[in-house]
């Protein structure tokens, strides 16, 4: 971690922070080009296996990169994007990237890679690590590896966040509803009774797509939730009704132009 932590100072990023003792170890920095906080955690290669699958994610949505840095700029500024260290927990850039996941596969502009596969490949966690003897959970960490055939049209960055802005605000239920980017996206609350009772229980429920009893929301509360509600609200009603840009409405917006989203290979489909 230190090492790593050197790596990431030399590499120009500031404000590296090493936390060697959280229950999963990361080391926070700053980019300076983007201005966004960052960490990596270490040691956690079920936290792996979920970057493999967003990152498939990623290479056949073209935009859906660059529409994830626009809600994190969103987001932070307005503490919503704390999920430990602020004065309020809010929600984690994890929880905010399967959200849009979902919601992209709820308008059917993203595809469900975990969909009708039967299991070839198993994790094993522990589900706590505070109690003397934590019992081991069984995680199926399948999804289809992606190719040329699987890919979609470009996002439009400012329509994308504009609609994502509406739909949070004022179409999804988080009361009677909850996202799942595996098994949903959206379903209601009362059939997660399978999974396990409990998952339902919290003001906001995204599931984690592997570890399937897992909330990846449930700390955050119902003023978070308000917040979060009322500011998507405003935002899309400035857009909608005020005709704002979104460069009024997130801060750094501009800079989203000079990035560019990496040049994915992808094989080409089996024949036959």
């Amino acid at each position: 971690m230190w090492r790593l932590a050197t790596i990431l100072s030399r590499a120009g990023f500031t404000n590296v922070q090493p936390v060697p003792f959280a229950s999963v170890p990361i080391v926070k920095f700053r980019d300076p080009q983007t201005q966004l906080s960052l960490d990596i955690n270490i040691n956690n290669r079920l936290g792996l296996m979920n970057s493999y699958l967003l990152r498939s994610y990623c290479d056949v949505l073209p935009g859906l990169r660059t529409v994830l840095v626009a809600i994190k700029l969103w987001a932070r500024p307005l503490g919503l994007n704390t999920p430990s260290g602020g004065p309020m927990t809010t929600f984690s850039t994890y929880a905010l990237t399967l959200m849009t996941l979902g919601w992209l596969q709820s308008k059917k502009l993203a595809l469900n890679l975990q969909g009708g596969l039967e299991t070839r490949e198993t994790f094993w966690i522990c589900r706590s690590m505070q109690v003397k003897k934590p019992s081991r959970i069984q995680c199926d960490v399948t999804f289809r590896e992606v190719t040329s055939s699987d890919c979609y049209p470009p996002l439009s960055l400012d329509d994308t966040v504009a609609d994502w802005f509406h739909f949070w605000g004022y179409i999804f239920d988080f009361e009677q509803q909850a996202l799942d980017i595996k098994e949903g996206p959206i379903r209601n609350r009362n059939d997660l009774a399978v999974l396990d009772p409990k998952l339902s229980e919290h003001q906001v429920c995204v599931i984690d797509p592997f570890f399937r009893f897992k909330n990846v929301t449930n700390s955050v509360g119902s003023v978070a939730l308000q917040k979060f509600r009322n500011e998507c609200r405003r935002a899309s009603d400035e857009i909608r009704i005020n005709k704002m840009s979104m460069a009024q409405i997130i801060d750094g917006y501009n800079v989203l132009g000079r990035l560019h989203e990496p040049k994915v290979d992808l094989r080409r489909p089996r024949q036959g």
